[in-house]
């Protein structure tokens, strides 16, 4: 693994046997940071074999405690997530799957060629709790990432460290990140369940049940949390959505658009139309 850095930013991030420039972005560089004013940033990088090593102190200079919460502090990750041509997105881009669980973070970053290597980053200091993005409108380019620290309130002289390790891999990547103390292991077919089903999840290969409830819900484990959500039974999720698509968005003023289906605006409750080139938001997309 090599990589490029200008002004503590990195520019460029290679693995052998990769033509994956991994790190891009369209507004912002890797390791730009978002900060409360009052705090004072330094960063540190350094490379062990093939495992690059990151850090992000921000330190309280003040004579008060200082409180973030969510937005306030984060972390630019401007993987390289674009889809250009096929001829490039097979062998220079990749998908960046995106877990932000509190102390328990990861991101998978896969070739779009679906072969080795790929790149792991694991979260081994502080805690993400979400992530937002900055994109150009009707772009093919994924966009910046930000990932965003847990809420939290710094003491006066009190430094708050995010640090993950970057490293390559070919398989079995959820082994991988089990060497590492704040992982915690979540897994289910999916974390979307019907009222009229048992939602469970595996936490660290013990079985967990869950609360059959509507709505969203956080579930809460030491540092870490996962989040799911509960729906009605697929039989009216499929009523309604159906009975939403022939009252709402079926075009029924007569005209060029008669009998489309189109986007509706549920704050304004009306239907939209685009007509530019290549909209994201006209029928043919939606």
């Amino acid at each position: 693994m090599r990589y490029i850095e200008e002004n503590s930013h990195l520019t460029a991030l290679f693995i052998d046997g990769s033509n994956v420039n991994w790190v891009e972005g369209t507004f912002h560089r890797w390791g730009e940071c978002v900060y409360p004013e009052d705090l004072e940033l330094s960063i540190q990088r350094f490379l062990t074999g093939e495992r690059l090593t990151e850090k992000y102190i921000f330190k309280n200079t003040t004579d008060h405690p200082v409180t973030f919460a969510k937005g306030d502090l984060g972390v630019w990750a401007t993987f390289n997530d674009s889809y250009d041509g096929a001829e490039v997105c097979m062998d220079k881009k990749c998908h960046a799957h995106i877990w932000l669980g509190g102390a328990s973070s990861w991101v998978n970053a896969m070739q779009m060629k679906s072969a080795p290597p790929n790149l792991a980053l694991v979260l081994t200091s502080g805690s993400l709790c979400a992530y937002s993005v900055e994109r150009v409108n009707n772009s093919n380019d994924r966009g910046d990432f930000l990932f965003l620290a847990t809420p939290h309130t710094m003491q006066a002289g009190e430094s708050y460290v995010i640090s993950w390790d970057i490293f390559p891999y070919e398989d079995n990547f959820f082994e991988l990140l089990k060497q590492y103390p704040n992982y915690m292991d979540v897994q289910a077919d999916y974390f979307t369940f019907f009222q009229n089903e048992e939602p469970s999840v595996l936490i660290n290969g013990e079985k967990k049940i869950l609360e059959n409830k509507l709505g969203y819900h956080t579930v809460n484990i030491g540092d870490s949390f996962f989040r799911y959500q509960v729906k009605s039974s697929f039989e009216q999720l499929l009523k309604k959505r159906c009975e939403f698509i022939y009252k709402k968005q079926q075009c029924n003023e007569p005209g060029s658009l008669y009998g489309a289906y189109l986007i509706y605006d549920n704050e304004e409750n009306s239907q939209f139309f685009e007509e530019m080139p290549n909209p994201n938001h006209n029928g043919g997309r939606e």
